[in-house]
C-alpha cells in the first residue's frame, strides 16, 4: 500500500511539471507557421542529457529481444513521436485550452485498452475517468472558442488521445524488459534525432530565436526528464487505469496557474470544473 502510494504521489507531481508544458509550447507556437516537428526535436534534445545522466547512475539492465525493440519503437513512435507531435500542432492551430482536454481523453482510452488486455479495473476508476474529463472541459471552457475552433486542430488533438493511450499500455508491458528511466531514455533518444531527420527532410528552415529554443527546451526538460519518468514509475506500482487519472490535474493546473499568473479570469466554470477534476480522481483511486 505504502508503495502504491508512493507511485500515485509520483504522477501527481508528474502532472504539476506537465501543467507548465503547454502554456509554454503556446507562448512558441500559437498563432505562427513554426514546424511542429523541429519544436519537438528540440524538447527531446533538450532532455536527453538528464535522462542520460540518470540512466547511467541507475545502470543499463535493459533485455534485448525482438518484442522488446518492437514494442520500443512502437510506444515511442506512437505516443511521443506521433501523439505529440499531433498535441503542439492542435496548440498551434487552437491553443492549448482547448487542444488539452481533448487529448486528455487519453485517459479513459487508456483505462479501456488496459482493462480489456486483463489489468484490473472497477467501476469506481472509469466513473472517476468520466468525472475527471468533465472538470477538465469545465476548467478549459472549450466551448467559447466559438468559430475560432480549428476542425483540423480538434481532431489533431482527438489523434493525440488515441496515441497517447495505446502508447501508454505498451510502455506498461516493455518494462517487463527494461528500468522506468531506461524506457524513458530510449525513447527520447529514438525521438531526437529522428524528428530533426523529418523537419529537415520537409525543407523547412526555422529563424534562429534563442528564446524560443529556450522555452521549448525548458519544456522538454519538464515533460520528459521529470515528469514523464515519474509517470513512468506509477505505470510499474500502481498499473495504467490509476496511473492516468491523476494526470488529469495537468490540464486544471495550466489553466488555474494562468489566472493566477498571467491574470486570466478565474470563471466559476473554472472553479467548478477544478472540483469535479479533483474529485473525479479521488472516486477513481479510493
Amino acid at each position: 500500500m505504502e508503495e502504491e502510494l508512493v507511485g500515485l504521489m509520483g504522477v501527481t507531481l508528474a502532472a504539476v511539471f506537465w501543467s507548465v508544458s503547454p502554456a509554454m509550447i503556446s507562448m512558441v507556437m500559437r498563432g505562427t507557421e513554426r514546424n511542429s516537428l523541429y519544436a519537438n526535436a528540440i524538447r527531446n534534445a533538450a532532455a536527453l542529457p538528464v535522462l542520460g545522466i540518470t540512466a547511467y547512475v541507475a545502470g543499463f539492465k535493459a533485455i534485448f529481444t525482438p518484442i522488446s525493440i518492437g514494442l520500443l519503437l512502437a510506444t515511442t513512435l506512437i505516443g511521443p513521436g506521433l501523439g505529440d507531435y499531433v498535441y503542439t500542432e492542435a496548440i498551434r492551430l487552437t491553443g492549448a485550452s482547448l487542444a488539452t482536454p481533448i487529448g486528455y481523453l487519453y485517459i479513459l482510452v487508456a483505462q479501456l485498452i488496459a482493462w480489456r488486455m486483463g489489468e484490473h479495473a472497477t467501476l469506481r476508476l472509469f466513473l472517476g475517468g468520466v468525472l475527471a474529463i468533465i472538470g477538465v472541459w469545465l476548467v478549459s471552457e472549450a466551448w467559447s472558442h466559438g468559430g475560432e475552433a480549428s476542425l483540423r486542430g480538434v481532431i489533431l488533438a482527438g489523434v493525440s488521445a488515441l496515441s497517447w493511450g495505446v502508447s501508454t499500455v505498451i510502455m506498461k508491458l516493455l518494462l517487463s524488459y527494461m528500468g522506468v528511466v531506461e524506457l524513458v531514455f530510449y525513447r527520447v533518444l529514438i525521438l531526437a534525432p529522428l524528428l530533426y531527420a523529418l523537419y529537415k527532410a520537409t525543407g523547412s528552415s526555422e529563424p534562429v530565436d534563442l528564446r524560443g529554443i529556450l522555452i521549448l527546451g525548458f519544456s522538454g526538460i519538464l515533460t520528459y526528464g521529470a515528469g514523464l519518468p515519474l509517470f513512468t514509475f506509477a505505470i510499474k506500482i500502481v498499473g495504467v487505469g490509476y496511473s492516468v487519472l491523476p494526470t488529469a490535474l495537468t490540464p486544471v493546473l495550466t489553466q488555474l496557474t494562468a489566472a493566477y499568473m498571467a491574470g486570466e479570469r478565474l470563471s466559476s466554470y473554472r472553479v467548478v470544473g477544478s472540483i469535479i477534476t479533483v474529485a473525479g480522481i479521488i472516486v477513481g483511486v479510493s
